[in-house]
């Protein structure tokens, strides 16, 4: 056990002394770490890129700053990164040919709130009342002109039937958004 322990301690003073060592060559400009960097996958210097964008709408990346007058923005990355870079196709092509999807609306902060409210009503009157608010709410915001002065004079009764009739739901609780 005791012949062990020395053989670990003359193994650890040895490496102290090959670090220390090479340290101090390291100081002196006699050894370079940066092949062992390469190789362990670290301490990888940064280049400083150039990027801006042409009259074409052309974006470019470069190691070099582009003429005087054109406005550009710098980043920092790895060496070799313009040889990945791809031109970039120009958007206005892309929006011609390209169809534009549809978008739906599912659903909204405002549906849900309506359901919430609807379970806590317990009244099959209160739970039409809301829905019917929430319904006069869609309905003012699709219409148009003289039609909206009618459909929010309703919206207003309708939500002040609500502590007429005793529902749980309350105007503070469904915080109007139009009229």
């Amino acid at each position: 056990m005791i012949s062990f322990l020395r053989s670990v301690l003359k193994l650890l003073a040895l490496l102290m002394v090959l670090g220390v060592g090479g340290f101090w060559l390291h100081q002196q400009g006699k050894l370079d770490f940066a092949p062992i960097k390469r190789l362990m996958g670290s301490g990888e210097e940064l280049v400083t890129y150039y990027q801006w964008t042409d009259a074409a709408g052309q974006v470019h990346i470069s190691e070099s700053p582009p003429e005087q007058g054109v406005s550009y923005s710098l980043f920092k990355g790895s060496p070799g990164l313009t040889k990945y870079t791809q031109p970039q196709v120009e958007v206005s092509s892309v929006r011609e040919t390209a169809a534009q999807p549809e978008i739906k609306v599912l659903s909204t902060y405002r549906d849900s709130l309506e359901e919430k409210l609807l379970q806590k009503e317990m009244t099959t009157q209160c739970r039409w009342l809301v829905s019917r608010i929430f319904e006069l709410e869609r309905q003012v915001q699709e219409a148009e002109g003289h039609q909206i002065e009618l459909l929010c004079r309703e919206y207003r009764e309708q939500i002040l039937l609500l502590p007429k009739k005793h529902c749980k739901a309350s105007a503070g609780d469904i915080a109007p958004q139009v009229c």
